[in-house]
């Protein structure tokens, strides 16, 4: 099989994962945050913590996925959506609510309050799923330079999507409906 078709049986792959839904899970295999990293992570926890409290939502959604890439926490990950959510970027809110339900770790409280704010936002919202190639890059909207598998929100509408896969480059179009996936 020629490279050429391989890549038609990739992105074609990727469309179909696109278009179908296909459920996937992704074990979570990062290493304990250094120690300098977890002060950090607190620094840009104050600062989104502040940020939120004078109302600038998109920088404290920032500053919160920040500290939580410094040091994971399910936590972060729901302060973050609720600041995308405030902001009006509803397809991160969606996207950080569903990240912060995967871990497994948010008090019950807040994780019902997740639940229940995906579920109101997901019927507006197309998601969106890849799985495959693994080791893989993608980029569409909000999302950049993702590893692959990945699992995301969108609105409706058409998006060009880049892959990245062992030093090629493809781009493709899609078009996405709400309440799909």
């Amino acid at each position: 099989v020629s490279r050429h078709l391989w890549w038609h049986v990739i992105v074609s792959f990727l469309l179909v994962v696109l278009a179908a839904g296909t459920v996937f899970a992704q074990a979570n295999t990062r290493e304990a945050p250094s120690p300098s990293a977890k002060k950090l992570a607190s620094q840009r926890f104050r600062e989104a913590k502040e940020a939120y409290q004078e109302g600038r939502y998109a920088a404290a959604a920032s500053l919160f996925e920040a500290s939580d890439r410094l040091s994971p926490h399910a936590n972060m990950r729901f302060n973050a959506a609720s600041a995308w959510e405030e902001a009006g970027e509803t397809p991160r809110a969606a996207t950080g609510f569903e990240a912060a339900l995967a871990m497994g770790t948010l008090d019950s409280e807040s994780e019902k309050a997740a639940r229940e704010r995906l579920n109101a936002l997901k019927g507006s919202l197309a998601h969106v799923r890849i799985l495959q190639p693994l080791g893989a890059f993608v980029t569409v909207d909000h999302v950049q330079r993702t590893p692959v598998p990945t699992s995301f929100y969108l609105r409706p509408g058409s998006y060009e999507i880049v892959t990245e896969y062992r030093g090629t480059r493809t781009k493709t179009q899609a078009s996405v409906v709400a309440g799909q996936g």
